[in-house]
């Protein structure tokens, strides 16, 4: 256990020493906001994008609508120096959920906005609570459940106003 205890510590560092390369870009190549705004612009233009840039279902007898995860997606990636994702921290095969970690970091602001929250193996139905067991639908389900709080994460961290123009 000696030799996988080396081997996480290296890795670690490894990590470490990445966060500070890509810290020193974004602070060397500053974005061009101006230039990202039009980029922002040319994108949501495009009518693939138009069609999936917002989500929208009915609760409670009121529409309920906003900008979907793949606006958000395109935000971060064209806004530029944004690092997004999600990761399975834990799964608990006892009690049939993952305990999952949503992040968006503007690295060239040091902006970071993260959730932190656990998902059930379980599929809500008519019939009832229908317990996942095999793999790929467990990791679709976390995926749907990360790609909410993702997009949240990255509406926090990208500027409001920049938001409002996509949407």
């Amino acid at each position: 256990s000696t030799e996988l205890s080396t081997t996480k510590v290296h890795a670690e560092a490894r990590d470490e020493k990445t966060v500070e390369a890509v810290a020193v870009l974004a602070k060397t190549y500053l974005r061009d906001e101006s230039k990202n705004m039009d980029r922002v612009i040319d994108a949501c233009g495009r009518m693939k994008l138009a069609e999936i840039s917002h989500y929208q279902y009915a609760r409670g007898g009121q529409e309920i609508v906003g900008p979907s995860v793949h606006l958000a997606r395109t935000l971060a990636s064209y806004w530029g120096n944004i690092d997004y994702g999600w990761r399975e921290l834990s799964r608990d095969v006892t009690n049939r959920e993952s305990q999952i970690e949503t992040f968006c970091w503007d690295i060239e602001n040091n902006t970071r906005e993260s959730r932190v929250f656990v998902v059930s193996h379980a599929r809500d139905t008519r019939s009832g609570k229908q317990w996942l067991t095999s793999d790929r639908d467990i990791y679709e389900c976390i995926s749907s459940q990360a790609s909410r709080r993702l997009r949240d994460c990255i509406l926090h961290v990208i500027p409001c106003d920049v938001v409002a123009l996509a949407s």
